[in-house]
């Protein structure tokens, strides 16, 4: 399950940067770039955020539930899954290297004893599997109607290191309609931080509108999909 990325407001309750700084201080948090990636990383969550700012508040279990995510799933064979050209029964799993997300070109190998690893047309991984044309599969995406799971797609961020930069993806972000699952931070310098991040998205047309979103961003200079 993908955790979610902090909003900026939820049921009327306005988290200011005064809000967001007390309950740093009341969640044992540096401040409140800390709070952020700690939202991010999905070890402190929206709701206690909420009830740290805002003495009183009460959970709504029905607010704002996060979409099921799709990494790995058996699918059966009849046309119900959200994949075509699996004829049998068969493990999918979104590959780790190029995480493929609805509405890209994809192909499937099948991997003995796992299942079928499910990669975009132009995985430089599939490079592996040239002389191994048996393990292909032709494979392509059902009408969307079928399927209303989000996907996790991963992108590679350059970032001004400056104070405040977190908490301005983990709006724009939300403010996208996608949920930050996962954070890395890959190299750091007195300048840039070169980030990691996995968005939940519903397809690929959802992915670069997060794109776009995040590259007029000021605090970012750099915005790709994870191509290795």
């Amino acid at each position: 399950m993908a955790k979610r990325c902090l909003k900026r407001q939820r049921s009327g309750l306005d988290l200011t940067p005064a809000v967001m700084t007390e309950a740093a201080k009341i969640l044992n948090q540096e401040d409140e770039e800390a709070l952020y990636v700690s939202v991010g990383e999905g070890s402190i969550t929206e709701d206690a955020v909420l009830e740290a700012g805002f003495p009183g508040f009460e959970r709504d279990t029905d607010d704002d539930k996060l979409p099921m995510v799709h990494d790995d799933w058996e699918q059966a064979g009849d046309g119900t899954g959200p994949i075509s050209g699996i004829a049998d029964a068969a493990i999918i799993h979104m590959a780790n290297c190029c995480h493929p997300v609805r509405g890209d070109r994809i192909v499937g190998i099948k991997i003995v004893g796992k299942g079928i690893d499910i990669h975009t047309i132009d995985c430089p991984k599939l490079a592996e599997f040239d002389d191994s044309p048996d393990l292909w599969l032709d494979l392509g995406w059902r009408p969307s109607m079928l399927d209303d799971n989000y996907y996790t797609g991963r992108l590679h961020l350059d970032v001004v290191n400056e104070r405040g930069a977190l908490a301005s993806i983990a709006s724009v972000v939300s403010k996208s309609g996608g949920n930050i699952s996962n954070l890395f931070i890959e190299d750091r310098d007195p300048e840039f931080v070169v980030m990691v991040i996995d968005v939940d998205v519903r397809d690929v047309k959802h992915l670069n509108d997060v794109c776009r979103a995040l590259r007029v961003s000021r605090v970012i200079s750099r915005v790709d999909r994870q191509a290795e």
